[in-house]
């Protein structure tokens, strides 16, 4: 009942703030935006110029897919500390974050480990290597962020494998004529931490520049211990998550050589129940580092013909000092430590051309070629107490993947506001055989009015995670989807805009472990089909800022049965205004409906969790010497609301009420 009386109280005061800030909307005529992007209108924000969609610069209007943009603008008002943080106002998104050495992020109605959705960094995968799934977390630095683009539904005709759910491209700053220097630094509850520093130069003349970027963040996340994480851990729980960032790019003409480094350190605590268990709920770590460097070369022949062609470098590895478990002593034994290793690395090369034939047909087309070193499985070493750590574990079985892709897709603009579009690939490797993808999709853009109706099919190959995990299963088949959606965006008057989207998605052969005697297989083992509609309403006019976007999910398995984990309806709502340039105010609201677990609560005696509706508060003081001060609370009414859970915890309590500050320094 208390809690029901907190959303109830959130919600009123929700709508007292906006009503408000549209009433003194009203009275501020002359004041100016925020940001550059803050003063564009709603159509021409619809025309900014995005990459991932169609990888190469279109605007947003035209391309064939349904995507959305988070601005820097957004992020910094946000308060951003996860890529979570930065998702979770847009429609279609839920997650499961275990708040420990990874969070997970399911996209339009389909729970996954991370590896149905592609996350980039300037085009550049990011997704761990031997699991094809992304890590969540903090170690991603988002300060250095121009905007992310998120793309909707299956992406395998650009992108390959994992590209089902969706694409997350973190785009970095790009150059600008002349130097510039910032320094942001955050402290608040839960002993968080963040300070980053980034300095650019470019000069056009020269045709030279280079950016420098780096970030340290520290946070506990939550308070977990003892009642506070519903008695699953013990009160000297130990719970941290330690990351850094180094984003360097390099430009000289059409040459660009970029490298980018995350390191993510995080307790395991989370992953086991320690009351009424053996684990120890201190002492362990999860250290990750993922090692990106790239080489992009581009050349523009006329403005029909351009040439890209880009040399990469990846490796993602789980290094040699994580100790991923700690099991206490009993009267037969001393305990133990569990050391983990797992090094992973792929080159890789693709080189792609774009035709612009005339003003109503052009294409593009690519081929891709990959060489994979990815360990057959964890290389572990055990101690022979709890209180000793173990030797350093050895090399792993090295397993040797080719890849080679080709694709291209094709677009035709006809009858003035119709376009068809149309696109295919065809990849071949060592695990997964030869895979062939199509995709289509028909536009109808008129003056404040666009329309898609598109079918995309994606796939995800398994990859040694899924093959040796427990006792191993090499006849693995690719996990397949197939959608069919009708989007819609019409602008209603001047500052008004709304977005509707239906859509159907069958994903089948999906991968579901299987339980043996001792142990656990993977296995292709049924169909998970979604039907969802997401919808959103945007306002801007002057200095205030409006949006309320509302998705449902119905997620089926092969007995018809609802999919555990994903909410059928969440909605997302938020209002910022500016005064007189100085003063912004941002509040923003997020609800999810009630999910069922994938197991007994034993405190609740259900696998219900409850709906929840958490409200999110900042203030920013700007321009004070070139000086940002800005304030947070997440959280704000201390709402006590769970996530799910698919490891031994019964649930997992999400962030209770946390203060932040930000101080930026920018010339």
């Amino acid at each position: 009942m208390l809690e029901k009386i907190k959303h109830i109280i959130a919600i009123i005061f929700f709508s007292l703030i906006l009503f408000s800030t549209v009433s003194s909307t009203a009275q501020e005529k002359n004041e100016t935006e925020i940001s550059n992007l803050l003063d564009l209108s709603l159509e021409q924000l619809l025309d900014i110029n995005i990459v991932s969609a169609t990888k190469e610069i279109s605007r947003i209007s035209e391309v064939p897919a349904t995507v959305r943009v988070i601005t820097a603008e957004e992020i910094a008002m946000k308060g951003c500390l996860t890529l979570e943080d930065a998702l979770s106002d847009l429609p279609g998104f839920q997650f499961r974050n275990i708040q420990g050495f990874n969070s997970y992020v399911f996209q339009r109605g389909v729970p996954s480990q991370n590896n149905t959705i592609l996350v980039l960094v300037d085009g550049i995968q990011v997704n761990e290597l031997n699991s094809g799934g992304f890590y969540g977390g903090g170690q991603y630095n988002l300060t250095n962020v121009e905007r992310i683009e998120v793309v909707y539904g299956p992406a395998s005709v650009l992108y390959g494998t994992n590209a089902i759910s969706g694409i997350v491209n973190i785009v970095t700053k790009d150059f600008k004529e002349g130097n510039s220097f910032s320094i942001n630094t955050m402290v608040g509850t839960f002993n968080t931490f963040s300070s980053d520093m980034a300095y650019a130069h470019y000069d056009s003349l020269k045709k030279f520049g280079v950016q420098v970027a780096g970030m340290y963040k520290t946070t506990e996340k939550a308070n977990l211990a003892g009642s506070d994480g519903d008695n699953q851990w013990s009160n000297n729980m130990e719970n941290f998550e330690n990351d850094y960032a180094i984003d360097v790019k390099v430009k000289y003409k059409n040459l660009i050589l970029g490298a980018n480094v995350m390191d993510k350190n995080a307790s395991r605590t989370t992953n086991y129940k320690t009351i009424g268990g053996l684990s120890q709920d201190f002492g362990t770590n999860w250290h990750i580092r993922f090692t990106n460097t790239y080489l992009k070369y581009e050349l523009k022949k006329s403005d029909k013909i351009s040439y890209f062609s880009s040399f990469y470098y990846r490796n993602s590895t789980v290094m040699n000092n994580s100790i991923g478990y700690i099991e206490m002593p009993t009267d037969s034994t001393d305990g133990f430590q569990v050391r983990y290793y797992r090094p992973n690395s792929l080159i890789g090369t693709e080189n792609r051309i774009n035709i612009k034939i005339n003003d109503k047909l052009k294409f593009i087309a690519g081929i891709v070629f990959e060489h994979e070193q990815l360990s057959e499985t964890f290389s572990t070493e055990v101690s022979n107490s709890y209180d000793i750590e173990p030797i350093e574990a050895s090399r792993p079985v090295i397993l040797n993947n080719f890849l080679g892709g080709i694709f291209a897709q094709g677009q035709f603009n006809f009858f003035k506001y119709f376009s068809l579009s149309a696109g295919i690939r065809n990849d071949n490797s060592n695990y997964s055989g030869n895979i062939f993808t199509p995709r289509f999709g028909l536009t109808f853009h008129k003056q404040s009015f666009s329309s898609r109706l598109l079918f995309t099919n994606a796939y995800r190959a398994p990859k040694p995670w899924d093959y040796y995990s427990g006792v191993g299963n090499l006849s693995l088949e690719p996990e397949r989807m197939y959608s069919l959606e009708f989007s819609n965006t019409y602008f209603i008057g001047k500052y008004l805009k709304l977005d509707a989207s239906i859509y159907r998605n069958l994903l089948y052969g999906v991968l579901s472990k299987e339980v043996t005697a001792y142990s656990y297989r993977w296995v292709n083992e049924g169909e998970l089909l979604t039907n969802g509609f997401e919808t959103s309403l945007s306002f801007r006019k002057k200095s205030y800022d409006f949006y309320l976007n509302y998705t449902y999910n119905s997620s089926l398995d092969e007995n018809n049965q609802f999919v555990p984990e994903i909410s059928k309806q969440i909605f997302n709502l938020g209002s910022q205004f500016t005064i007189k340039n100085k003063f912004v105010i941002g509040l923003r609201g997020n609800y999810i409906g009630k999910r069922e677990n994938l197991k007994q609560i034993a405190s609740q005696g259900s696998t219900t969790i409850a709906p929840a509706f958490v409200t999110n508060f900042s203030f920013m003081v700007k321009n004070i010497k070139n000086v940002n001060i800005q304030f947070l609370v997440k959280n704000l009414f201390d709402v006590e609301y769970y996530h799910t859970s698919n490891n031994s915890p019964d649930w997992y309590r999400q962030a209770q009420q946390q203060f932040l500050m930000k101080i930026s320094y920018i010339i």
